[in-house]
């Protein structure tokens, strides 16, 4: 990891001494600054909360780099899969309402989603675990337009299931557009506004919405792509032949422009790392949920056969100094997102930026141990 990461990104064990005459602000600017030098990134946003406050928000590099246009705090960029978290949260506050029921089967309140071989429940897909379509690289250029959930469920909505839920992890993004139909369902409004009503607005997100390649959105970021030589062997079939005639290795290009309303529910929305991390400071303090939820997130799903698998609401779990952290990062062709939660210290970083699958999440653990210490 040293080799191909180098110095850069393990600046806090790098240079130990340097950090304790430096603030942890000085140590976190020069870290972004090298990682956008050295990992050719446009543009990045960061926002660092401690028990419920903003201690840390700061903007490197460019929105738009033909007009020069300066990344600000305001700056929205892709929430990518960081939205299944917030989804996962909605239906999670309709169960507590009554107003769902996790192992019911999802036609339930999603008739229209077509009878399976085996029930699919709530549960199961916000684990990625209900066999529900795989997510797939073709689905990165979509350039159809989904004016709906509805429209979006028809994509794959007479699927069979690929495995038996409970079985196996299938990453999904259609599976968590069917929590959104669930969500539609369950609430009698539409997936747009119960996030806005009920996860969004009581939490103090106040520039993250749904992302519309026809509308005129103020401060949304510019997306660009970055090719390399290890990414143009490890990706084979994903580069185009006008990727590789027409860019050069290392240097950001226009990606392409695609529609990013194929998958509600599983990414599709912009935001900002302010935005994040006041989502996830509500989540720890009791404003969405009641304050058990926090921690039932550190909760592995546990697959049929008894194996846990580190996956809980549409969180990843992970370790960090022998405390539980759960996290989510998400990337598309346009920009990239990450968030990074310590309930043990009421502490969470987000990260975002507008290069292609530059999940953040390396950077955002280097973040951490500036903040936090040593994991």
């Amino acid at each position: 990891m040293v080799k191909r990461l180098g110095c850069w990104l393990l600046l806090a064990l790098c240079v130990p001494g340097s950090l304790a005459a430096q603030s942890r602000e000085e140590a976190a600017e020069g870290l972004i600054k090298a990682y956008l030098r050295d990992q050719s990134v446009p543009g990045v946003a960061i926002a660092v909360s401690e028990n419920g406050e903003i201690v840390y928000s700061a903007a490197f590099g460019y929105s738009d780099l033909e007009m020069s246009v300066p990344v600000t705090s305001s700056t929205v960029f892709k929430t990518a899969s960081v939205l299944k978290p917030m989804t996962a949260t909605a239906v999670m506050i309709l169960a507590l309402d009554d107003a769902l029921d996790l192992d019911e089967p999802i036609q339930t309140y999603c008739p229209a989603y077509a009878e399976k071989r085996w029930p699919v429940t709530p549960r199961a897909l916000i684990a990625h675990a209900a066999g529900v379509r795989p997510s797939v690289f073709a689905d990165i250029f979509n350039r159809e337009h989904y004016a709906s959930v509805a429209e979006a469920l028809a994509r794959f909505v007479d699927d069979s299931l690929v495995a038996q839920p409970g079985t196996r992890i299938e990453y999904s993004n259609a599976g968590y557009t069917l929590l959104a139909c669930a969500i539609e369902g369950a609430s009698g409004v539409s997936y747009d506004a119960y996030m806005r009503d009920h996860v969004f607005g009581p939490a103090g997100m106040t520039l993250t919405r749904r992302d519309n390649p026809f509308e005129v959105i103020p401060e949304r970021a510019r997306g660009y792509m970055v090719r390399t030589e290890q990414n143009t062997e490890q990706w084979q079939g994903l580069w185009q032949p006008r990727h590789l005639s027409e860019t050069v290795i290392g240097v950001p290009f226009n990606a392409d422009p695609v529609d990013p309303t194929w998958a509600p529910g599983a990414g599709g929305y912009l935001t900002t790392p302010v935005d994040l991390v006041h989502f996830a400071s509500a989540l720890m303090n009791g404003q969405l949920v009641s304050a058990d939820y926090a921690a039932s997130i550190a909760e592995p799903y546990r697959l049929s056969n008894g194996e846990s698998v580190p996956r809980s609401l549409g969180w990843i779990l992970g370790d960090f100094d022998g405390h539980t952290v759960f996290f989510n990062m998400g990337s598309d062709w346009n920009g990239s997102s990450a968030l990074w939660v310590l309930p043990a210290d009421a502490f969470a970083i987000a990260v975002s930026t507008n290069k292609g699958f530059e999940q953040p999440s390396e950077l955002i653990e280097a973040l951490a141990t500036i903040w936090r210490g040593t994991p």
